[in-house]
Parts: C-alpha cells; structure tokens; sequence
C-alpha cells in the first residue's frame, strides 16, 4: 500500500533502463485480489478525516459503492475492503506517529534534563 503515491516515478525510472530496488522487492499481489485494491483505492477517496487523521470506511460508504456498480456477494466484498481499510488505517498511524516523534526530538540532540530545585 505504501507503493501507490511512488509508483508512476518508479515505472517511468524502470522505462529508462533502471531497476529500482522498491520494484525489484516489491510484494506480488494475487490476481484475484488486485480488484479489491482497485476498489479500496476508489472508495478511499470518500474517506472522512477528523483532525488530520483518517476515518475508516464506513459501512455505507462500502455498500454504496458495491451496490452502484451492480456488485455480487457484500459480505465477501465487505470482509475484503474491510480488511484492507483496517490494514491501510494501520499503516497511516505508524507513519503518522513516527513522523511526530521525529518532530519532537531533533536528530542528534539529547532529550532536555530535568533541573533539581
């Protein structure tokens, strides 16, 4: 998932003759799971956010989308995106909270000491 806002710099630099580590290790992904991805990545888009952080899919907003497109069996569709979501929400916390503790101690500087009274 950390590969979508990468990849079109990583294709074109593999159309130019080079082989990018990020692409030569990149996971495969099944076949018949790609067109959940597809999905999820659509259905992201309607995502709410509260305080700069992600909301997760609603089951709404999951179910409307399956029902517009004429899509078959919601509870295998749901489970998927579902599962995806929560993946994705994972992801996001972690670099979210990683980038603040970056901000928080400046590289190469000790944490402040406490002065005795």
């Amino acid at each position: 998932m950390e590969w979508g806002s990468k990849m079109d710099m990583l294709l074109q630099m593999q159309e130019q003759g080079q082989e990018p580590p990020a692409l030569r290790n990149k996971p495969k992904l099944l076949d018949r799971l790609q067109w959940y991805f597809e999905c999820f990545y659509e259905l992201t888009g309607d995502r709410g956010y509260t305080q700069g952080y992600p909301l997760g899919l609603s089951t709404r907003q999951i179910y409307d989308y399956w029902s517009i497109f004429g899509l078959y069996n919601f509870e295998d569709f749901y489970s998927k995106v579902k599962l995806i979501d929560r993946i994705w929400l994972q992801k996001m916390r972690e670099k979210s909270d990683k980038e603040s503790n970056a901000k928080q101690t400046p590289k190469g500087s000790a944490p402040p000491r406490l002065q005795s009274g």
